[in-house]
């Protein structure tokens, strides 16, 4: 598993994730997990859902060293041919955006018949 080590600039303002499918139209779901720096659960930091897919997460100060990690969902309409999905991660500070990234772990493929899942894992570091 790959962990994205995204640097923001301020200990001030709101963080917030969204994932996005913009070359390929797809239904997407999904949830947010924290983490304690130690890598241990904190619970969940938001949800994705059909037409609210942007989660906010609180501010850097808060989540400075935290883990966080998105297991989404591309979900299936039975395409026949199956259809390809390119998943697009998000994270911003402040409506700015900081970081966009494909996942490595299934951000990217095809969808048909059954959902297919990813998932993105990344840690926020405030700049000192």
């Amino acid at each position: 598993m790959t962990i994205v080590e995204i640097p923001v600039p301020s200990p001030v303002g709101a963080l917030e994730v969204s994932i996005a499918s913009p070359d390929f139209p797809q239904t997407l779901t999904g949830v947010l997990w924290r983490y304690k720096p130690d890598g241990s659960p904190d619970g969940a930091a938001g949800t994705f859902e059909p037409g609210s897919l942007k989660a906010p997460f609180g501010n850097p100060t808060q989540n400075n060293g935290k883990f966080f990690m998105i297991e989404g969902t591309v979900l299936h309409h039975d395409d026949n041919p199956p259809s390809r999905y390119e998943i697009v991660v998000t994270v911003s500070h402040n409506n700015v955006p900081l970081h966009k990234d494909v996942p490595d772990d299934h951000g990217s493929g095809t969808v048909g018949n059954q959902n297919a899942r990813f998932s993105y894992t990344f840690q926020i570091k405030v700049a000192p």
